[in-house]
């Protein structure tokens, strides 16, 4: 829904509360979406690093990158609505730039959850995470249009800060119960034919084994016979 709101009501934020012009609303609206992928590129990047270092597990990763996404997009939120008016825009630009690159680790965070609980449910527990945000984005019109009647500061405040709110909310949930590892319940079942199969393939090679060791002895044991005939 955040993500939704300022993707569609950015702009009017601008206009109404900054009262930007066309061509200078245009490039505050672009450049947050720059520092948006740069950064989540870089998160990305240093935290699988991490994790292929073992400094941190899988489910402290992605706990790590939503708690940092949702509680940096409050702090930014509640900065935005407490200390930025039409005096001061380029204050705006750079509190949005923060925000959208904290907002940026999301894809570490929750996303990466999804694709590691159960990797043979993926697809349907995407289908049920879209379907979820679809809800979002589809009320997320009507909410505004609620809070947003005359497009003043202070609605706009009242809007910044409800979303801050929602991020916190959201994120203690994720940081309290989320986890990066593959659950128990979404683990492949061996069937009982698998099972065989394997304990054949494990005791053949148990028995190659046991008959490569034979062979060697049997070699040492003829040196040790040759030896002896020489003496």
């Amino acid at each position: 829904m955040v993500m939704t709101l300022f993707q569609i009501y950015l702009p009017a934020y601008f206009k109404e509360v900054l009262h930007l012009g066309v061509i200078a609303n245009g490039t505050f609206t672009s450049i947050p979406n720059i520092f948006n992928m740069i950064f989540k590129i870089v998160w990305g990047i240093g935290i699988d690093k991490l994790k292929e270092k073992k400094v941190f597990t899988n489910t402290a990763a992605v706990k790590i990158s939503h708690g940092f996404a949702s509680y940096g997009g409050a702090f930014t939120l509640f900065l935005l609505a407490f200390f930025v008016d039409c005096s001061n825009p380029t204050t705006a630009l750079i509190i949005l730039c923060g925000m959208y690159s904290t907002m940026g680790t999301f894809v570490s965070g929750f996303y990466t959850s999804l694709l590691s609980l159960a990797p043979q449910y993926t697809a349907t527990m995407s289908a049920i995470s879209m379907f979820c945000a679809m809800i979002g984005r589809l009320s997320t019109p009507a909410v505004a249009s609620l809070l947003r009647k005359e497009g003043s500061t202070s609605e706009w405040q009242n809007i910044f800060i409800g979303l801050a709110l929602a991020h916190i909310v959201s994120g203690s949930i994720f940081v309290i119960f989320g986890s990066g590892d593959l659950q128990d319940w979404a683990k492949i079942q061996d069937t009982e034919s698998e099972l065989k199969e394997k304990e054949k393939l494990r005791e053949s090679e148990e028995f190659g084994v046991v008959e490569e060791e034979d062979v060697k002895i049997e070699r040492i044991a003829t040196l040790v016979k040759e030896d002896s005939l020489c003496l």
